[in-house]
């Protein structure tokens, strides 16, 4: 019968040049070895929208035991999100801990699947979605979402296009969350109003009686 690795527990394949043949094998490894927690996919712009997904639907089905999972500088946009955000869903037993997605197309309709998958998850810690053109209303989600969320600590919306709209409704989400530690929005256009809403949310800035 078939024999499959039963000692690997993290592989990186990132800028690999890996297509639709590459992505059934990645399939089989997901199905198949039951302690692969780590999985690096970074800058593999052949795995289009069909690969992409057969890899999120694997994790989803067979029940992964990833745990750490960077799917960055792919471009594979929206849809590709959705499919990723399923395997999110408190319903399917995600063991994802950290997730990177960052510079993947993704609009605010793509952070708004997994935003709501992300909203009663509890075992996700670290998401990044840094150089994806979400912009305020992509930011927004992500703010709903944190007012309900109590497992993640880090958040990197960096190079996002947010603006002080975007800042106004972290500041909401700020003042709700008592887990988020750690939150990368660098490369925004905030401005001095934006920055007045975080320190808002922070406890500053408000007058004193």
């Amino acid at each position: 019968g078939d024999q499959f690795n039963n000692s690997l527990t993290s592989l990186n394949l990132s800028c690999n040049n890996l297509g639709q043949q590459s992505a059934s094998r990645l399939v089989g490894v997901i199905q198949n070895n039951s302690i692969l927690a780590k999985l690096n996919l970074d800058y593999n712009p052949k795995l289009g929208h069909t690969e992409a997904r057969e890899i999120a639907n694997a994790m989803r089905i067979f029940g992964s035991s990833l745990q750490h999972l960077s799917f960055s500088d792919n471009n594979v946009g929206n849809d590709v999100a959705g499919a990723f955000a399923k395997t999110l869903k408190v319903e399917n037993n995600s063991e994802i801990t950290r997730l990177s997605f960052s510079q993947n197309a993704l609009r605010s309709i793509g952070v708004s699947r997994l935003a709501t998958s992300i909203t009663f998850n509890e075992t996700l810690l670290y998401l990044d979605i840094s150089r994806n053109p979400i912009g305020s209303k992509g930011c927004l989600h992500i703010s709903e979402a944190l007012k309900s969320n109590s497992s993640i600590t880090e958040v990197n919306m960096s190079c996002c296009g947010i603006n002080s709209e975007g800042a106004e409704g972290l500041r909401d989400a700020i003042l709700i969350n008592n887990t988020l530690k750690i939150l990368d929005l660098s490369d925004n256009s905030l401005l001095t109003k934006g920055v007045v809403y975080l320190s808002e949310g922070l406890g500053c800035g408000k007058e004193k009686n």
